[in-house]
């Protein structure tokens, strides 16, 4: 539990707030724009709640957590031929809105790894379970919208592999998620899953 802890404080200061000032940083020299300083907000966001998240009560051993840690960097793999339609696109805007809304939502509850940190119920969680894997989703369409290469396409379905690892494993661990699975059908999609 020691090692978790620390590990996440690592990533909050070592990668996730640095990171959030570099793209904030870029929007403001790229003429303000806008997907730089989306990015960025996520990012200090993230980076913020993770510094401030609440106890754990029920984690998975290091072996299931450190793959999942790992796979949020999967997304920098992308190879794009076009950055600035990339960059320009609205659904990465609108992904990463949802994500940080879905962060904002979860509050002292946001994690890196499945653990039970307390069920959220409000902002988006009330009409999808999982939207912040949908917003990365939605964000990372783009890349095979501009660049169907066979690379992002494997990245892109290793990404969904370990979102949906992530969910079964989350949808386990969280106590009174089935009185939630109840009242909120859908866990990215609505009407298809």
């Amino acid at each position: 539990m020691r090692f978790q802890k620390y590990l996440t404080i690592f990533f909050a200061v070592a990668y996730w707030l640095p990171v959030g000032i570099l793209q904030i940083w870029r929007g403001i020299h790229a003429k303000f724009a806008l997907i730089y300083l989306v990015l960025g907000v996520h990012s200090l966001l993230f980076g913020y709640l993770l510094l401030r998240r609440r106890a754990e009560a029920g984690t998975y051993p290091w072996y299931v957590q450190l793959p999942i840690i790992l796979s949020i960097f999967l997304g920098s793999l992308f190879n794009y031929d076009h950055p600035a339609e990339l960059l320009k696109s609205l659904p990465s805007v609108i992904g990463f809105l949802l994500s940080i809304w879905a962060l904002v939502s979860l509050g002292d509850a946001a994690g890196i790894a499945p653990a039970d940190r307390g069920l959220v119920r409000r902002g988006p969680y009330q009409y999808i379970r999982h939207p912040m894997y949908a917003g990365y989703l939605i964000s990372a369409m783009p890349v095979l919208m501009y660049s169907p290469t066979y690379w992002n396409c494997t990245i892109f379905g290793i990404i969904l592999v370990t979102i949906v690892i992530r969910i079964l494993l989350e949808e386990r661990v969280i106590s009174d998620y089935l009185t939630y699975k109840q009242s909120v059908h859908w866990r990215i999609v609505p009407f298809v899953w």
